[in-house]
């Protein structure tokens, strides 16, 4: 249980039927029991838009979001 932001890093392969169409890297920092959102298009633009979600249902003492592109 910490009051101290502590450093994330996720990588993400994004892939069609046969090849990766896009790689990235997200950072942030959160303190403990905040729900963490990166938002932002997962498909280079032009390309079919697709949702990706996962829901837990969770009770959080804060919410930050941060957005990519």
């Amino acid at each position: 249980m910490s009051s101290d932001e502590i450093p994330l890093h996720y990588e993400f392969e994004v892939w069609d039927d046969a090849k990766m169409v896009r790689n990235f890297r997200l950072n942030a920092a959160v303190k403990n029991n905040v729900k963490l959102i990166f938002r932002g298009d997962l498909y280079p633009s032009g390309m079919v838009n697709k949702i990706f979600e996962i829901i837990i249902d969770e009770e959080w003492d804060d919410t930050k979001i941060v957005e990519f592109k």
